[in-house]
């Protein structure tokens, strides 16, 4: 099979000085870190999630991330409106439905969503993905199950297509689909993950990128690469008695000297028209 990614022009990123303004409905667990990861990648993030100001937040922003790890029915409410404003306005939206299969409620919130909005990326693992087909999972709580990479590949191009959307998929071998294209990013480091939230936090990499380029595909597979490289400069950096503390700081220097580079490696990163 051919490699197509020299088919995508990835300078419509890296090569674009825009600083845009990501809007974030997130969960609390990891919003400092994720605000910090957009400043770091050039962005600029604004957490806003009371009802009153949502359409002056999102109408003035250049990306809306949904993250639904601590959701609350007020907070869907927000969201919602959000979700509205954006596709009203044209602005690129990422999903990233944090443990949809961990219980009904979850479900419920995510398949409303995708039911009735535009959404350009869903970013989740595997698990994540496979339960927006309503197939049965086997993940505890917000933690994935292993699947296989092909079997992966196949899920996701039946998210994209059923939800017209680009199906972004963190695990052992990242997966990018499209209706059209499917592609594997190979490297990232296993310390991702011992840290809360590193799941979250490509999410602004892909918003920074979205931003900027207007192409879902090709911001997914830039903000993943950006991460898993980011993590492999990292850890192979790291000193004596250095560990998970030390790999978190650090990830944040990373991604910041990676802005505005060209990350895309075509011996890692294989694309493919299915």
């Amino acid at each position: 099979m051919n490699n197509y990614i020299d088919t995508f022009d990835f300078g419509k990123i890296y090569k674009n000085s825009m600083k845009p303004l990501v809007h974030y409905i997130t969960n609390y667990v990891t919003s400092n870190d994720v605000a910090n990861m957009t400043l770091a990648f050039g962005g600029s993030p604004i957490m806003a999630e009371a009802i009153e100001e949502i359409e002056e937040i999102t109408s003035m922003s250049n990306c809306l991330v949904i993250n639904i790890g601590t959701v609350t029915s007020i907070k869907v409410q927000s969201i919602k409106k959000a979700i509205q404003v954006a596709n009203d306005n044209n602005i690129p939206v990422i999903l990233d439905p944090v443990g949809v299969a961990a219980t009904s409620y979850r479900k419920e919130i995510v398949f409303d969503i995708l039911d009735n909005y535009k959404i350009d990326v869903i970013k989740g693992n595997a698990s994540e993905i496979k339960a927006l087909l309503g197939l049965k999972t086997n993940s505890k709580g917000v933690d994935s199950e292993e699947i296989d990479v092909e079997d992966i590949g196949v899920i996701g191009q039946k998210v994209a297509k059923t939800y017209n959307t680009i199906a972004a998929i963190t695990g052992k071998i990242d997966t990018v689909c499209s209706d059209r294209y499917v592609a594997k990013i190979n490297g990232g480091s296993k310390m991702l993950t011992s840290i809360t939230g590193t799941g979250c936090m490509i999410s602004p990499l892909i918003a920074v990128s979205l931003a900027k380029s207007r192409d879902a595909f090709l911001s997914s597979l830039y903000g993943i690469s950006a991460m898993d490289q980011a993590a492999d400069i990292v850890e192979n950096n790291l000193k004596d008695q250095e560990s998970v503390g030390t790999f978190k700081v650090k990830l944040f220097d990373s991604i910041y000297n990676m802005k505005n580079k060209n990350l895309i490696d075509g011996k890692k990163v294989i694309v493919n028209e299915i």
